[in-house]
């Protein structure tokens, strides 16, 4: 049977009436809301071109939920979202104007894309799902224009398992990357990239040497692994960076945290450690340690997401974590990084995402629990 997208009700649905409680994140007051998620891979965006941030959210299927670009959310449109979902990257990949999406599907080997129809529905693209060759099987997918041909390319995490060793190989591991064909369709089998280590939980996609190329940052339990992209149109190709010494990194993240206009990196520790760093870029692709960094939060590292929560218009980050019922907001600054934490709503939080749902300049921020369908969501309010 073809999945069409279907909606359950056109009607919008205020939240301003159903607000639990006034919050502080640094210099903004932000309500706090629960809403229905179908899982806790979730994401932020405009899938719609409307100019209006929508909530996506997986699980057993795809839940969108239009806004109103006021902080109203429309009922959920559904779509197919494959076996569990972990991962949610969107761009336009096959050249129509409109925002897809490529899900990554744990403990399997494919991953689902979705062609949008630019009204918020999706329907499986006529090669989805879509195999890839990874071990042992995707956890984080990305999307990006890697070699400069002005096609959407596909990055999927690869951490092999030797077959004698029943740990992770500390060495094989690195990043899949299938070139995009302009038509919906990526360049099969792609080819895997090592990066020094094993990232399993995924890896981040930026400019660290200002040279207009995507590179690549990825997360190895001991360091955390640099692909400096050296790709010419229709054939990509990396060199290995300096590896960043950092705590059992788990996840990664980048953006520009001081407004210096160069990439910055966040990294996050797994089980091993409670830790969250910051590296500051110097511009050049050389990163030394924040001055307050590292920042403390609790074991079991889960995701990252990135947002402007006060508006000043520096990003900030927001990191959960499995043992944790609240979530750590580091808040980037000119002259220095603060800190918030804002609870979770949740047990283990897991899933995040962040967005300008009510047009207010500040991003608003979800929260998602592990197994559960409701999320908390942080709304911004404007006195």
């Amino acid at each position: 049977m073809r999945w069409r997208a279907i909606v359950a009700a056109m009607s919008w649905i205020s939240l301003t009436a159903q607000a639990q409680s006034a919050t502080p994140i640094g210099s903004a007051t932000f309500e706090s809301h629960m809403i229905d998620v179908e899982g806790s891979t979730v994401g932020i965006a405009d899938v719609n071109g409307d100019g209006r941030m929508d909530i996506l959210s997986a699980g057993r299927r795809l839940s969108v939920r239009l806004g109103d670009g006021a902080g109203g959310l429309r009922a959920p449109m559904h779509a197919p979202a494959g076996d569990q979902p972990s991962d949610l990257a969107f761009a336009d990949v096959n050249q129509d104007g409109h925002i897809d999406i490529v899900i990554a599907n744990h403990e399997t080997h494919y991953a689902m894309v979705l062609v949008g129809d630019g009204r918020g529905g999706f329907t499986p693209g006529p090669h989805s799902p879509l195999a890839v060759d990874v071990d042992p099987h995707p956890h984080d997918v990305g999307l990006a224009d890697m070699d400069g041909d002005g096609l959407v390319d596909l990055l999927v995490d690869h951490s092999p398992r030797g077959p004698a060793d029943p740990g992770l190989r500390r060495d094989a591991g690195g990043v899949l990357v299938m070139r995009g064909l302009g038509d919906g369709r990526f360049e099969s089998p792609g080819e895997v990239f090592e990066s020094g280590g094993v990232p399993y939980r995924g890896f981040a996609v930026g400019d660290l040497n200002a040279d207009g190329r995507f590179d690549l940052v990825t997360p190895h339990g001991r360091d955390l692994g640099v692909l400096l992209n050296q790709s010419e149109p229709g054939r990509v190709s990396f060199e290995r960076g300096n590896p960043i010494s950092a705590t059992s990194p788990f996840l990664v993240m980048l953006a520009d945290f001081d407004a210096d206009g160069a990439m910055d990196i966040i990294s996050a520790a797994g089980e091993d450690s409670a830790r969250v760093e910051v590296f500051l870029n110097d511009g050049r692709g050389g990163f030394e340690p924040a001055p307050q960094s590292p920042f403390q939060h609790a074991r079991g590292g889960k995701n990252v997401a990135l947002g402007d929560f006060n508006g000043d218009g520096v990003m900030d980050a927001v990191v959960s974590a499995y043992r944790s019922t609240d979530v750590l907001i580091i808040l980037g600054g000119r002259q220095a990084l603060e800190t918030a934490r804002v609870p979770a709503g949740h047990d283990h939080p897991w899933g995040l995402a962040a967005g300008d749902l009510n047009g207010d300049g500040m991003d608003d921020l979800l929260i998602v629990g592990d197994g559960v369908q409701r999320g908390q969501l942080y709304m911004s309010v404007v006195e």
